[in-house]
């Protein structure tokens, strides 16, 4: 009941308190800055005052019930979603607080550029009313938000959400920042090939989003730098890395991108391809601004990755999160690369069916550049990730066992695969046709198309299956390694332990395996890391037998058995096989270093319907595959 009457409180606050704002931002403006038809003005003035009329009670009656809470209750000053609610308002009115200063500061720039005729003062007393109204909620919000974290030791929920509010606001300020540089780097590579008021207009706005955005970003990026400085949560922080890596992949798909649409550039002037007439800087200046800024972002936020990792070793989160960047790099590279290739395909198709220069020049170039911006990335990459899987000890054992290099290697081993089905199918049906004497036209061309095309896809899904493989093999060593180590006590009635022990040695190949009956466990116990018995055992067992059962420290897997009296709620007895299985589990997440989960498994209608999941997705992928390869080969022709 207490959560559900905070998130009524907050809910209606948060909306009644928006409505409120920029119902009296409307006014404000209205004010300052009437439209120029009278009966235009009274219908404004009669909506807004309405809206205000309701609105300012309604967040009045709610916001001051949930301060009179927070004020009688630690318990509410501390809850979660009033921390959420402060750090929204923060940010839903941060934003338009800083649009609205980035333009009025763009009129008296381009005023002073000589642009007389941008000095509207009426527009720029609206957005100073924007600025005023938007910024007084947020630092009341922001004072709410100081006296709640003086008050209180912020930690756990609310130390989060306090954290999500810094890296946004921090993204915001990288975002304008960015963007503020990019359309200065562009207008100074422009200078003399665009007129000037449109100069005058781009340097005004570049500078307002530089000179707003600046002092914010520093002031961020300060707070987070100091906070892992400090340690605490903040040093071991998914979100830091999460946002570290975010930025740096938006710096490499920025360089990728740019970079490639430089050397297409470059390759269709070499290749003669005519620049419709507009000076070559003017076609790169904004490529070669994207992949400066780009390239600025990723080397900066690269470094501090670098100072974070010398300073603190990875929690397994952090590693996790940087597993999934080096993996999507790797797959930018990789796709792009793949890309060009058939781009290249295409165009050796093309050529064979006689296109004109004006056709196969500018696809060439393209695929070049596509290709060359997309391979060195992919091979970095990929040596990194290689590198990582060939480590050694536990490292290389987790950096295997990822998830998301599974989904990696076999993704691309789906489309290998997928590309290599269709092409050869339709390299066969080129060749069927010649053979039953069916007219085609241009068969050479189709054979090489398609043929280039299987080669490459066959190129890609063999690269992945011996990438799989030497993670198979390498995956095969260590749990032999780690099973060798890992010796079990198998604790019961002979027949029981015979039946155990036979599993056991094919679910558990290598692992040491000692017997004793349910007398006197204590030998094997000595020796074993995991103990495994029947529930009888544990019935019957004598006070010598259990000190050493509760005494010992490893892994205790009891198997519920039927006896008379005995029902074990929950849990299926018999199927003793099954029962192996899932032990088995245990102790092999046990043995290589990873906590053990005793959860049911999924059932076999789950199954049943994940599988038939999958086969729907893979139908309905296959024909956009194919559409996606037509595309890139020059399109299906009969």
């Amino acid at each position: 009941m207490t959560t559900l009457r905070r998130a009524y409180l907050y809910g209606v606050s948060f909306v009644s308190l928006h409505v409120a704002l920029w119902t009296a931002v409307g006014l404000g403006q209205l004010a300052v800055n009437p439209p120029g038809v009278g009966g235009l003005s009274r219908t404004w003035l009669a909506g807004l005052l309405s809206t205000l009329i309701v609105a300012t009670p309604f967040y009045l009656l709610h916001w001051l019930l949930a301060q009179r809470l927070a004020a009688r209750e630690t318990a509410e000053r501390e809850a979660g979603l009033r921390g959420l609610y402060l750090r929204l308002v923060m940010a839903s009115t941060a934003v338009p607080a800083l649009v609205g200063a980035v333009q009025l500061l763009e009129s008296p720039l381009r005023w002073a550029l000589g642009e007389a005729e941008a000095l509207d003062v009426g527009m720029m007393l609206s957005r100073a009313v924007l600025v005023l109204f938007a910024g007084t909620v947020w630092a009341y919000a922001a004072r709410q938000a100081m006296l709640d974290g003086v008050s209180l030791q912020e930690g756990g929920t609310r130390a989060t959400i306090h954290r999500a509010y810094r890296f946004f606001m921090l993204g915001v300020g990288l975002s304008m920042l960015a963007a503020g540089a990019l359309s200065l780097l562009v207008m100074v590579l422009q200078v003399g090939v665009v007129g000037a008021r449109f100069w005058q207009s781009r340097l005004a706005t570049a500078l307002a989003l530089i000179l707003v955005a600046t002092p914010l970003w520093l002031r961020y990026w300060g707070e987070v730098q100091r906070a892992f400085a400090a340690g605490g949560e903040e040093a071991h922080s998914t979100l830091r890395k999460a946002y570290l890596y975010l930025v740096t992949l938006i710096g490499v798909v920025s360089v990728i991108s740019a970079g490639a649409a430089i050397l297409n550039q470059l390759l269709r002037g070499i290749l003669g391809e005519p620049a419709y007439g507009e000076p070559l800087l003017g076609l790169l200046a904004r490529p070669i601004a994207v992949a400066v800024v780009g390239g600025v972002l990723w080397a900066f936020h690269a470094r501090a990755l670098a100072a974070d990792a010398a300073a603190l070793p990875e929690a397994p989160t952090q590693a996790a999160v940087r597993r999934l960047y080096h993996h999507l790099v790797s797959a930018l590279g990789l796709g792009a690369t793949l890309a060009g290739a058939l781009m290249l395909v295409g165009v050796v198709g093309s050529a064979l069916e006689g296109a004109g220069q004006s056709v196969l020049r500018p696809a060439l170039s393209e695929g070049l550049a596509v290709l060359t911006a997309g391979l060195p990335v992919w091979l970095i990459a990929w040596a990194r990730l290689q590198e990582e899987a060939a480590t050694p000890g536990e490292a290389g054992d987790d950096a295997r066992r990822s998830l998301v290099r599974r989904g990696y290697l076999y993704l691309f081993a789906f489309v290998g695969a997928v590309g290599l089905l269709g092409t050869v199918a339709l390299l066969l049906n080129v060749g069927l046709r010649s053979v039953l004497g069916v007219p085609q036209a241009d068969p050479l061309a189709k054979v090489a198309r398609w043929g280039l095309g299987a080669l490459i896809f066959a190129g890609l899904l063999a690269h992945q299956f011996r990438a799989i493989r030497a993670d198979v093999e390498g995956e095969g060593r260590s749990r032999a390694a780690s099973l060798a180590a890992y010796p079990v006590a198998v604790i019961g009635p002979e027949r029981w332990r015979r039946l155990v022990t036979e599993t056991l040695g094919q679910t558990l190949p290598g692992a040491p395996l000692h017997e004793a009956a349910g007398e006197d466990p204590a030998p094997a116990l000595a020796q074993a890391r995991a103990a495994l018995l029947p529930s009888s055992v544990l019935l019957d067992a004598s006070p010598a037998a259990s000190r050493s059962l509760m005494e010992f420290e490893g892994l205790r897997l009891v198997f519920p058995t039927d006896a008379a009296g005995w029902y074990w709620v929950g849990c299926a007895t018999g199927a003793l096989r099954r029962q192996i299985q899932r032990a088995t589990r245990l102790m092999q997440s046990d043995a290589l270093g990873r906590p053990p989960r005793a959860g049911w498994p999924t059932g076999g209608w789950v199954n049943v319907g994940l599988t038939l999941l999958a086969l729907v997705l893979i139908l309905w992928a296959a024909p956009l595959f194919f559409w996606i390869l037509g595309s890139a080969l020059g399109g299906f022709r009969p």
